[in-house]
């Protein structure tokens, strides 16, 4: 199996994102590659152990190029000449391209929050041919509302009319009568956010046509909470007035749910499972933003490097995860705590007292400060805290490196000090 994922990452990813059937390729804001599955170099044409090279983005574009995959005019004109230039994604790009193998590819680029992008390619060369024979015929039309993969339905006057097997089968049902049976209720009943399905139609009705419409529903019969992908278009009578609608459904619950694995992987630190530095810059530019007012607290783990130097990295890197799991243990869901590098933590505090601030920070001094136990070895170690508070005008690295001012300071003490660092202009 290609070595697709950075050393340290779960092994059991490395085994699931190459036993996908969607290609997956994660890029950073620098075009590298960490995440490049079998899948994809399949579905892009090129070779075997292609991924064990760790190309760039830069790279795998230029061996398609060369190797004919795509052509250069279409490099030139497509999201890839966008991305190249150093242009940044702000939303989602999707879009539907044929391959040199005769594949019909839907490849979707989702932007990252900090710079770079998610690309999946799902081979819907079966869905394409269907659609065209749908085309062509009445029969076609038949065979494929019989016999699709995905759901496909009729709506008129707000009631489903005709429903496919695929899409009676999504909703739990063995029969075309029974989801009919449920009548006008079955639209109220099968919807999670009704705010978001009043969006869909009133979508639907100004534009015709929604393609592509991700949201959460309701398995009617089992109520069991899916995800699923709609594209819809209105259907008109003789006269060009508005009779109902007609569309297709496929579930996308386990793209969702990949989706946002890969997201939380790249929001948090795989040691500690905290978020990491870039949620930290994430969060607290967010923060300052919206002017909220808080107080953030700079930490460092006293006596970590001499467990390191005396056990071994392996120890340390326990004694980190556990320290992890007590932070979480004392803190509140509102009050994030963020793992920065090595043995320093990061938690911003949305208190105004400084006394609240420093009995929230007191717990955790006194959580960290009892033993660890860690297999057969007894460690403890101490807390230096740093405080600053969020001022106007003060931006983020400026306020953080106040906190860590103080937490400088902190450690000259020598004991468990928190040290509130007043922010000064420079």
């Amino acid at each position: 199996m290609p070595n697709t994922i950075d050393n340290d990452a779960d092994e059991h990813l490395n085994i699931a994102f190459n036993s996908m059937d969607q290609g997956l390729i994660v890029v950073r804001a620098d075009l590298t590659v960490p995440i490049l599955n079998v899948r994809a170099t399949e579905l892009a044409d090129c070779p075997r152990g292609f991924a064990d090279t760790r190309p760039n983005f830069r790279e795998i574009l230029a061996y398609q190029v060369e190797s004919g995959a795509i052509s250069q005019a279409y490099m030139d004109s497509s999201i890839n000449d966008f991305i190249l230039r150093g242009d940044k994604l702000v939303e989602t790009h999707s879009y539907t391209r044929k391959t040199a193998s005769g594949r019909w590819l839907d490849v979707r680029t989702t932007p990252l929050p900090n710079g770079g992008f998610v690309r999946t390619f799902t081979d819907q060369t079966e869905r394409h041919e269907m659609s065209l024979a749908k085309q062509q015929s009445d029969d076609a039309y038949r065979a494929l509302f019989e016999n699709a993969a995905v759901g496909i339905y009729r709506a008129v006057d707000g009631q489903l009319i005709r429903v496919n097997p695929a899409l009676v089968a999504l909703h739990g049902y063995h029969s075309e009568d029974d989801i009919l049976r449920v009548g006008k209720k079955f639209a109220s009943e099968v919807h999670v956010d009704a705010i978001h399905h009043a969006n869909f139609k009133a979508l639907l009705q100004k534009e015709g046509r929604v393609t592509d419409f991700e949201s959460e529903i309701y398995r009617h019969l089992t109520r069991e909470r899916i995800w699923i992908s709609e594209s819809t278009w209105l259907i008109f009578d003789q006269d060009g007035e508005t009779i109902g609608y007609e569309g297709t459904v496929v579930e996308i619950t386990e793209r969702k749910r990949l989706e946002a694995l890969i997201k939380n992987a790249a929001d948090h630190d795989a040691m500690t499972g905290l978020p990491n530095r870039a949620r930290f810059n994430q969060v607290l530019n967010e923060s300052l933003e919206v002017e909220m007012s808080f107080h953030l607290a700079y930490l460092d783990l006293d006596g970590f490097k001499a467990v390191n130097d005396s056990y071994g990295h392996g120890l340390g890197d326990d004694l980190l995860a556990a320290a992890a799991r007590r932070f979480t243990n004392v803190m509140s869901s509102d009050e994030p705590v963020f793992r920065m590098g090595g043995d320093e933590f990061a938690i911003i505090l949305y208190e105004n007292d400084p006394t609240d601030v420093r009995n929230a920070l007191g717990r955790i001094i006194d959580t960290l400060t009892r033993p660890f136990q860690l297999g057969d070895t007894t460690v403890e170690i101490a807390v230096s805290i740093g405080v600053a508070k969020s001022v106007a005008n003060f931006s983020a690295s400026e306020i953080l490196h106040w906190a860590d001012t103080g937490m400088y300071r902190a450690k000259d003490i020598k004991g468990n000090a928190i040290i509130f660092q007043e922010p000064v202009l420079g």
